[in-house]
């Protein structure tokens, strides 16, 4: 396919950059959703643009271009806002996080975190919720905040409805220091 063809065409660029990543070709994940975000913002769809940045962020960091990631996603979380898709303004700060982290500039990534576990479980998205309380309690106690982490961790698993067994026992573990300590 010509490169005028495949810009024009930025849902099969997007497949394909699914696909590449999957297989853990990162680089080509990355050319691949930064010409379906091209094609998509020649097509006027701003949030989709704005969605293949994401995804190109996360392959960014992948490949350790990590202010490329920044870059990357820093202008999408604002138009998830104005279009009020809250999910990919959460998945947005999330991945903001990882490039601030990833450059380590701590606090940042510690906020947008934060932030992102806030939005996820205003959304009822649980599951993602977790993984970002998994991100934010492993910063919080690389910067030797324990009890801040614990805090994280166990709010992650309180609101998820059917937990696996898996989590069922992390949220056991995670009950232990308080019972310990009379909490």
């Amino acid at each position: 396919m010509k490169n005028n063809e495949r810009a024009l065409n930025p849902e099969q660029l997007e497949v394909e950059g699914k696909s590449a990543y999957e297989e853990k070709d990162y680089q080509q994940a990355v050319d691949l959703f930064l010409a379906a975000e091209e094609g998509y913002r020649l097509k006027g769809e701003a949030v989709k643009a704005a969605e293949m940045a994401n995804n190109r962020c996360v392959a960014l960091i992948q490949v350790g271009e990590n202010q490329d990631a920044l870059d990357a996603v820093k202008d999408t979380i604002e138009i998830f806002e104005q279009a009020e898709k809250a999910l990919l303004r959460a998945m947005a700060l999330g991945n903001r996080a990882s490039a601030y982290e990833a450059l380590g500039q701590l606090d940042l990534a510690i906020d947008d975190y934060e932030q992102a576990e806030q939005l996820f479980g205003q959304l009822g998205e649980n599951d993602l919720r977790l993984e970002v309380s998994r991100s934010l309690s492993a910063l919080q106690m690389r910067q030797g905040k324990a009890l801040d982490a614990l805090g994280t961790m166990q709010a992650g698993v309180a609101e998820i409805e059917r937990p696996t067994l898996k989590q069922r026992i992390l949220k056991k573990l995670l009950s232990l220091p308080s019972r310990l300590l009379g909490g």
